[in-house]
């Protein structure tokens, strides 16, 4: 739910949607209150549907 991908995403679209948030939350370049917590909480996410993924 954290990337916005449906039940059931291949592995390409799991990356897609992370890459794309990682861009926009990653420290280095968001300097915003919470950008940091919130880019742990979207590597987090995406570790977790790839390991469901086979």
């Amino acid at each position: 739910d954290m990337l916005g991908v449906k039940p059931g995403a291949t592995r390409d679209e799991v990356n897609k949607a992370y890459r794309k948030l990682a861009v926009l939350l990653h420290p280095d370049k968001c300097m915003a209150p919470g950008s940091e917590d919130a880019f742990k909480a979207v590597v987090n996410a995406r570790t977790a549907l790839l390991k469901n993924i086979k």
